[in-house]
Protein backbone atom coordinates (compact mmCIF):
# COMPACT_ATOMS: atom_id res chain seq x y z
CA UNK A 1 0.00 0.00 0.00
CA UNK A 2 1.43 3.22 -1.07
CA UNK A 3 1.59 6.04 1.38
CA UNK A 4 -0.55 9.09 1.00
CA UNK A 5 2.51 11.24 0.67
CA UNK A 6 3.42 9.59 -2.64
CA UNK A 7 0.03 10.51 -4.10
CA UNK A 8 0.33 14.13 -3.10
CA UNK A 9 1.69 16.35 -5.74
CA UNK A 10 4.48 18.68 -4.77
CA UNK A 11 3.34 22.24 -4.72
CA UNK A 12 5.89 25.03 -5.01
CA UNK A 13 4.90 28.25 -3.34
CA UNK A 14 6.63 31.41 -4.50
CA UNK A 15 6.15 34.46 -2.35
CA UNK A 16 6.92 37.81 -3.85
CA UNK A 17 6.96 41.09 -2.04
CA UNK A 18 4.68 43.71 -3.43
CA UNK A 19 6.28 47.07 -3.97
CA UNK A 20 4.42 50.27 -4.28
CA UNK A 21 4.50 51.48 -7.90
CA UNK A 22 6.33 54.70 -8.55
CA UNK A 23 4.24 57.36 -10.22
CA UNK A 24 6.51 60.35 -9.67
CA UNK A 25 6.43 63.06 -7.08
CA UNK A 26 3.28 65.04 -6.44
CA UNK A 27 5.06 68.29 -7.28
CA UNK A 28 6.00 66.98 -10.73
CA UNK A 29 2.43 65.94 -11.39
CA UNK A 30 1.12 69.35 -10.32
CA UNK A 31 3.59 71.09 -12.62
CA UNK A 32 2.49 68.98 -15.58
CA UNK A 33 -1.18 69.60 -14.82
CA UNK A 34 -0.55 73.33 -14.59
CA UNK A 35 1.22 73.39 -17.95
CA UNK A 36 -1.37 71.30 -19.83
CA UNK A 37 -4.66 72.51 -18.34
CA UNK A 38 -5.19 75.89 -20.01
CA UNK A 39 -8.77 76.97 -20.69
CA UNK A 40 -10.19 79.48 -23.16
CA UNK A 41 -10.78 82.87 -21.61
CA UNK A 42 -13.24 85.66 -22.24
CA UNK A 43 -13.67 86.74 -25.85
CA UNK A 44 -12.46 90.16 -26.90
CA UNK A 45 -14.82 92.92 -27.95
CA UNK A 46 -12.55 94.78 -30.37
CA UNK A 47 -14.33 96.59 -33.19
CA UNK A 48 -11.40 96.90 -35.58
CA UNK A 49 -10.52 93.23 -36.18
CA UNK A 50 -13.66 91.56 -34.75
CA UNK A 51 -11.56 88.50 -33.85
CA UNK A 52 -14.16 86.43 -32.03
CA UNK A 53 -16.59 86.54 -34.96
CA UNK A 54 -14.00 85.42 -37.55
CA UNK A 55 -12.84 82.29 -35.72
CA UNK A 56 -15.28 79.34 -35.67
CA UNK A 57 -15.92 77.42 -32.46
CA UNK A 58 -14.23 74.31 -33.85
CA UNK A 59 -11.09 76.30 -34.59
CA UNK A 60 -10.98 77.68 -31.05
CA UNK A 61 -11.22 74.17 -29.60
CA UNK A 62 -8.40 72.95 -31.83
CA UNK A 63 -6.15 75.86 -30.82
CA UNK A 64 -6.46 75.26 -27.07
CA UNK A 65 -6.27 71.48 -27.56
CA UNK A 66 -3.03 71.61 -29.54
CA UNK A 67 -1.57 74.14 -27.11
CA UNK A 68 -2.25 71.87 -24.13
CA UNK A 69 -0.61 68.93 -25.91
CA UNK A 70 2.75 70.74 -25.68
CA UNK A 71 4.23 69.05 -22.62
CA UNK A 72 6.67 71.70 -21.40
CA UNK A 73 6.77 75.45 -20.83
CA UNK A 74 9.70 75.84 -23.23
CA UNK A 75 7.76 74.23 -26.08
CA UNK A 76 4.74 76.41 -25.37
CA UNK A 77 6.88 79.56 -25.29
CA UNK A 78 8.50 78.60 -28.59
CA UNK A 79 5.06 78.03 -30.13
CA UNK A 80 3.70 81.36 -28.89
CA UNK A 81 6.77 83.32 -30.03
CA UNK A 82 6.34 81.86 -33.49
CA UNK A 83 2.93 83.53 -33.65
CA UNK A 84 4.19 86.96 -32.55
CA UNK A 85 5.87 89.45 -34.89
CA UNK A 86 7.91 92.42 -33.68
CA UNK A 87 7.98 95.52 -35.92
CA UNK A 88 9.36 99.02 -35.22
CA UNK A 89 7.05 101.95 -34.55
CA UNK A 90 6.36 104.03 -37.67
CA UNK A 91 4.23 106.89 -36.38
CA UNK A 92 3.87 108.24 -32.84
CA UNK A 93 0.67 110.09 -32.00
CA UNK A 94 0.79 110.65 -28.27
CA UNK A 95 -2.27 112.15 -26.66
CA UNK A 96 -0.14 113.73 -23.93
CA UNK A 97 3.20 115.52 -23.88
CA UNK A 98 6.22 113.49 -24.90
CA UNK A 99 7.74 113.94 -21.44
CA UNK A 100 4.77 112.27 -19.76
CA UNK A 101 3.85 109.79 -22.50
CA UNK A 102 4.83 106.11 -22.31
CA UNK A 103 6.61 105.72 -25.63
CA UNK A 104 6.94 102.29 -27.22
CA UNK A 105 9.97 101.18 -29.19
CA UNK A 106 8.26 98.27 -31.01
CA UNK A 107 4.79 97.05 -31.95
CA UNK A 108 3.71 93.42 -31.49
CA UNK A 109 1.46 91.73 -34.05
CA UNK A 110 -0.40 88.52 -33.14
CA UNK A 111 -1.77 85.78 -35.37
CA UNK A 112 -3.17 82.26 -35.07
CA UNK A 113 -3.23 79.14 -37.24
CA UNK A 114 -6.01 76.56 -37.25
CA UNK A 115 -7.54 73.93 -39.52
CA UNK A 116 -11.05 74.47 -40.81
CA UNK A 117 -12.63 72.18 -43.42
CA UNK A 118 -9.19 70.57 -44.03
CA UNK A 119 -7.65 73.96 -44.84
CA UNK A 120 -4.98 75.81 -42.91
CA UNK A 121 -6.13 79.29 -41.96
CA UNK A 122 -3.87 82.06 -40.67
CA UNK A 123 -5.56 85.07 -39.15
CA UNK A 124 -4.31 88.27 -37.48
CA UNK A 125 -5.96 88.95 -34.13
CA UNK A 126 -5.62 91.39 -31.25
CA UNK A 127 -3.66 90.75 -28.09
CA UNK A 128 -6.71 90.18 -25.88
CA UNK A 129 -8.05 87.47 -28.21
CA UNK A 130 -4.58 85.90 -28.42
CA UNK A 131 -4.48 85.71 -24.62
CA UNK A 132 -8.01 84.31 -24.40
CA UNK A 133 -7.55 81.59 -27.05
CA UNK A 134 -4.44 80.16 -25.35
CA UNK A 135 -5.64 80.61 -21.75
CA UNK A 136 -2.54 82.57 -20.69
CA UNK A 137 -2.02 85.81 -18.80
CA UNK A 138 -0.95 89.30 -19.82
CA UNK A 139 2.15 88.92 -17.69
CA UNK A 140 3.29 85.94 -19.77
CA UNK A 141 2.88 87.94 -22.98
CA UNK A 142 5.06 90.71 -21.57
CA UNK A 143 7.65 88.09 -20.59
CA UNK A 144 7.71 86.73 -24.16
CA UNK A 145 7.93 90.21 -25.70
CA UNK A 146 10.88 91.13 -23.48
CA UNK A 147 12.77 88.04 -24.64
CA UNK A 148 11.97 88.68 -28.30
CA UNK A 149 13.08 92.32 -28.10
CA UNK A 150 16.32 91.55 -26.26
CA UNK A 151 17.44 88.23 -27.77
CA UNK A 152 15.17 87.57 -30.75
CA UNK A 153 14.34 84.03 -29.54
CA UNK A 154 11.87 82.46 -27.16
CA UNK A 155 12.85 82.41 -23.46
CA UNK A 156 14.06 79.29 -21.65
CA UNK A 157 12.35 78.29 -18.43
CA UNK A 158 15.10 78.20 -15.76
CA UNK A 159 12.91 77.50 -12.75
CA UNK A 160 14.44 74.70 -10.67
CA UNK A 161 17.48 74.43 -12.95
CA UNK A 162 19.94 76.77 -11.24
CA UNK A 163 23.41 75.19 -11.11
CA UNK A 164 25.24 78.27 -9.86
CA UNK A 165 23.86 80.99 -7.65
CA UNK A 166 25.46 84.26 -6.57
CA UNK A 167 27.35 84.20 -3.30
CA UNK A 168 25.90 87.49 -2.07
CA UNK A 169 23.11 87.26 0.51
CA UNK A 170 20.37 89.81 0.96
CA UNK A 171 18.67 88.17 3.96
CA UNK A 172 19.07 85.12 6.20
CA UNK A 173 16.30 83.27 8.04
CA UNK A 174 17.16 80.73 10.74
CA UNK A 175 14.55 78.26 12.00
CA UNK A 176 14.81 76.19 15.18
CA UNK A 177 12.66 73.00 14.95
CA UNK A 178 12.56 72.60 18.75
CA UNK A 179 14.57 73.86 21.65
CA UNK A 180 17.89 72.04 21.85
CA UNK A 181 19.69 69.89 19.29
CA UNK A 182 17.35 66.95 18.84
CA UNK A 183 17.17 67.43 15.07
CA UNK A 184 20.90 67.88 14.51
CA UNK A 185 22.83 65.12 12.76
CA UNK A 186 25.04 62.96 14.94
CA UNK A 187 28.72 63.84 15.02
CA UNK A 188 29.91 60.72 13.22
CA UNK A 189 33.44 62.05 12.75
CA UNK A 190 34.19 62.22 16.47
CA UNK A 191 32.50 58.87 16.98
CA UNK A 192 35.06 56.96 14.90
CA UNK A 193 38.04 58.36 16.83
CA UNK A 194 39.25 55.98 19.54
CA UNK A 195 38.44 57.79 22.78
CA UNK A 196 40.35 55.25 24.90
CA UNK A 197 43.66 55.61 23.09
CA UNK A 198 46.56 56.86 25.20
CA UNK A 199 48.29 59.89 23.71
CA UNK A 200 50.83 62.12 25.43
CA UNK A 201 52.03 64.59 22.81
CA UNK A 202 50.37 66.70 20.15
CA UNK A 203 52.07 64.65 17.44
CA UNK A 204 50.55 61.42 18.77
CA UNK A 205 47.11 63.08 18.84
CA UNK A 206 47.46 64.24 15.23
CA UNK A 207 48.53 60.75 14.12
CA UNK A 208 45.54 59.22 15.91
CA UNK A 209 43.07 61.58 14.21
CA UNK A 210 44.58 61.09 10.74
CA UNK A 211 44.54 57.29 11.02
CA UNK A 212 40.96 57.10 12.34
CA UNK A 213 39.33 57.32 8.92
CA UNK A 214 40.33 56.05 5.47
CA UNK A 215 37.09 56.32 3.46
CA UNK A 216 36.01 58.51 1.80
CA UNK A 217 39.25 60.30 2.73
CA UNK A 218 41.47 60.61 5.80
CA UNK A 219 41.07 63.48 8.21
CA UNK A 220 43.20 66.56 7.56
CA UNK A 221 44.87 68.07 10.64
CA UNK A 222 45.82 71.73 10.39
CA UNK A 223 48.99 72.60 12.26
CA UNK A 224 48.96 76.15 13.57
CA UNK A 225 51.71 78.27 12.05
CA UNK A 226 52.31 81.81 10.86
CA UNK A 227 50.51 81.04 7.58
CA UNK A 228 47.19 80.02 9.14
CA UNK A 229 46.99 82.07 12.32
CA UNK A 230 43.80 83.68 10.97
CA UNK A 231 41.87 80.53 11.92
CA UNK A 232 41.52 81.85 15.48
CA UNK A 233 40.25 85.42 15.63
CA UNK A 234 38.88 87.66 18.37
CA UNK A 235 35.25 87.57 17.26
CA UNK A 236 33.79 88.44 20.68
CA UNK A 237 35.75 91.67 21.02
CA UNK A 238 35.11 92.47 17.36
CA UNK A 239 31.32 92.04 17.51
CA UNK A 240 31.06 94.01 20.76
CA UNK A 241 32.05 97.11 18.78
CA UNK A 242 28.96 96.77 16.56
CA UNK A 243 26.25 95.01 18.54
CA UNK A 244 24.78 95.26 21.99
CA UNK A 245 26.25 92.86 24.53
CA UNK A 246 22.86 91.74 25.81
CA UNK A 247 19.69 91.16 23.83
CA UNK A 248 16.61 93.15 24.74
CA UNK A 249 14.27 90.18 24.20
CA UNK A 250 14.13 86.58 25.52
CA UNK A 251 15.93 84.16 23.23
CA UNK A 252 14.89 80.83 24.78
CA UNK A 253 11.43 80.78 23.18
CA UNK A 254 12.45 81.97 19.70
CA UNK A 255 11.45 79.71 16.80
CA UNK A 256 12.65 81.90 13.92
CA UNK A 257 14.76 84.99 13.47
CA UNK A 258 15.70 86.90 10.34
CA UNK A 259 18.29 89.52 9.42
CA UNK A 260 18.28 91.48 6.16
CA UNK A 261 20.59 93.76 4.28
CA UNK A 262 17.96 96.50 4.06
CA UNK A 263 17.79 96.90 7.86
CA UNK A 264 21.20 95.93 9.29
CA UNK A 265 20.51 97.40 12.72
CA UNK A 266 17.38 95.30 13.30
CA UNK A 267 16.68 91.64 13.90
CA UNK A 268 13.22 90.15 13.38
CA UNK A 269 12.07 87.23 15.52
CA UNK A 270 8.92 85.36 16.45
CA UNK A 271 7.90 82.72 18.97
CA UNK A 272 5.88 80.65 16.47
CA UNK A 273 6.49 79.40 12.95
CA UNK A 274 3.69 81.40 11.32
CA UNK A 275 3.07 84.29 13.71
CA UNK A 276 3.80 88.00 13.53
CA UNK A 277 7.40 89.16 13.21
CA UNK A 278 8.73 91.40 16.00
CA UNK A 279 11.73 93.63 15.37
CA UNK A 280 14.39 94.65 17.88
CA UNK A 281 17.45 96.90 17.66
CA UNK A 282 20.73 95.00 18.08
CA UNK A 283 23.21 97.54 16.70
CA UNK A 284 24.01 100.90 18.26
CA UNK A 285 23.63 103.78 15.83
CA UNK A 286 26.15 105.91 17.72
CA UNK A 287 28.90 103.34 17.19
CA UNK A 288 32.06 104.97 15.84
CA UNK A 289 33.05 101.77 14.08
CA UNK A 290 29.67 101.63 12.32
CA UNK A 291 30.07 105.17 10.99
CA UNK A 292 33.54 104.37 9.67
CA UNK A 293 32.19 101.21 8.06
CA UNK A 294 29.40 103.11 6.27
CA UNK A 295 31.87 105.74 5.06
CA UNK A 296 34.59 103.42 3.79
CA UNK A 297 32.20 100.64 2.64
CA UNK A 298 34.60 97.92 3.80
CA UNK A 299 34.17 94.66 5.65
CA UNK A 300 36.32 94.65 8.77
CA UNK A 301 37.79 91.43 10.18
CA UNK A 302 38.74 90.81 13.81
CA UNK A 303 42.30 90.63 15.00
CA UNK A 304 44.21 87.38 15.38
CA UNK A 305 43.80 85.69 18.74
CA UNK A 306 47.22 84.08 19.00
CA UNK A 307 50.62 85.03 17.61
CA UNK A 308 52.45 82.06 19.13
CA UNK A 309 52.20 79.23 21.69
CA UNK A 310 50.05 80.01 24.73
CA UNK A 311 52.13 79.81 27.95
CA UNK A 312 50.85 77.68 30.80
CA UNK A 313 51.07 78.61 34.46
CA UNK A 314 54.18 77.93 36.50
CA UNK A 315 52.27 75.60 38.84
CA UNK A 316 50.97 73.52 35.93
CA UNK A 317 54.45 73.32 34.43
CA UNK A 318 55.89 72.11 37.76
CA UNK A 319 53.26 69.35 38.01
CA UNK A 320 54.06 68.16 34.48
CA UNK A 321 57.75 68.02 35.27
CA UNK A 322 57.11 65.75 38.23
CA UNK A 323 54.85 63.43 36.22
CA UNK A 324 56.88 63.21 33.00
CA UNK A 325 59.07 60.48 34.50
CA UNK A 326 56.28 58.00 33.75
CA UNK A 327 56.45 58.82 30.00
CA UNK A 328 58.89 57.95 27.27
CA UNK A 329 61.81 60.09 26.21
CA UNK A 330 59.92 61.79 23.36
CA UNK A 331 57.10 62.80 25.68
CA UNK A 332 59.54 63.99 28.33
CA UNK A 333 61.27 66.27 25.80
CA UNK A 334 57.88 67.63 24.77
CA UNK A 335 56.83 68.50 28.34
CA UNK A 336 60.22 70.05 29.02
CA UNK A 337 59.91 72.39 26.01
CA UNK A 338 56.47 73.74 26.92
CA UNK A 339 56.20 77.51 27.13
CA UNK A 340 55.34 78.62 30.66
CA UNK A 341 55.19 81.69 32.85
Amino acid sequence: MESDSSNCESVQVISSTKKRPKHGRLTDVNKKLKVQSHEIGKECDCKRLQCSKKIPAEGKRDIIKNFNLLESTDKQNSYLCGLISIVPVKNRRSRVDEENARLRDVVALYKIRYLHENKLNELEICRDEFIALHGITKRRIEYLLTSLKNTGISPIDKRGKHSKRPLKLSDVTLTFPIRGHSYMENDKNMGIINQKARVKTVKELCDLVQSSRKKPSPFVVEHLSEDNQHIFQQWTEHLNKFYKKKASFPIQSIRQFEVSKEHPRLIKYRDTYNGTWISAVVMDRKSVVLKNLETNNQFLLPEISYTGPIPISAEKFANLQSLKKFCGKEAQDYFTSLVHN
